[in-house]
């Protein structure tokens, strides 16, 4: 459940959403709307909210992350259920990957690659990220759920930028910690290993202790700059 309470890319939602007030009328659709197995109405929001000049990057990096994380909330004051919880999130998760189906096709790739792991129970959060990197143009490699054969697989001879790992507070930090020494044996240094998401609330040097990653932040910016990736995209309808 922590996965859905976790504020992610929080600092860069703030920041894009400065000047422009967040639609909390939108935003209780939104929350209302996966609560029903209704697909035509999920999409009908979303083209209400481009009509009202929302742009699609706000919806998959502000509404989606702040409508995960009231549900949260709303677990944790016991006024959903976790199943409730879980199907909404599920129904998120596919609004976003529909919304980032229509344009992907669209997106020019640059020469940046980040991989992005992620631990069963923050998925939504490394979607949302996931989803940002490929709108920015970067080719992204996501794993998730995966176990640490498979991980020291997948970074074997490949060559990327970074290797981003979405943590939340609930995640077994032994576990995580043991992947990251073993990628770091894989890669040799020559891939900084970042970790971001809810486990940062713990503090900076807590979550490097904790973890053994290189560097810790919950900016992506930041994360791109500690991998030396320069990026630029516009906002799109």
């Amino acid at each position: 459940m922590s996965a859905l309470a976790q504020k992610v890319l929080s600092v860069m939602a703030k920041r894009r959403s400065a000047g422009k007030g967040l639609s909390e009328t939108f935003l209780a659709e939104l929350c209302n709307v996966v609560g029903r197995a209704d697909a035509e109405a999920r999409d009908r929001l979303i083209a209400q909210m481009e009509q009202a000049g929302i742009f699609r990057d706000e919806i998959c990096d502000i509404y989606i992350p702040e409508a995960a994380r009231r549900m949260g909330e709303d677990w944790s004051e016991d006024r959903m259920s976790f199943a409730e919880v879980s199907i909404r999130s599920a129904r998120l998760q596919a609004m976003l990957r529909d919304l980032e189906k229509d344009d992907g096709d669209d997106v020019k790739r640059g020469d940046q690659s980040i991989m992005v792991i992620s631990f069963e129970t923050h998925t939504l959060g490394a979607m949302v990220l996931t989803a940002r990197l490929r709108r920015s143009g970067a080719s992204v490699c996501l794993m998730m759920g995966r176990t640490e054969a498979e991980l020291e697989k997948a970074v074997s001879g490949t060559d990327f930028d970074g290797i981003f790992l979405s943590v939340s507070q609930a995640d077994d930090l032994t576990v995580v910690s043991r992947i990251i020494e073993t990628l770091r044996g894989v890669k040799l240094d020559k891939s900084p290993l970042i970790v971001g998401g809810g486990v940062v609330e713990n503090g900076i040097d807590a979550a490097l202790r904790l973890t053994g990653a290189d560097h810790v932040t919950d900016d992506l910016m930041v994360a791109l700059e500690l991998c030396g990736c320069v990026i630029e995209r516009a906002d799109r309808k």
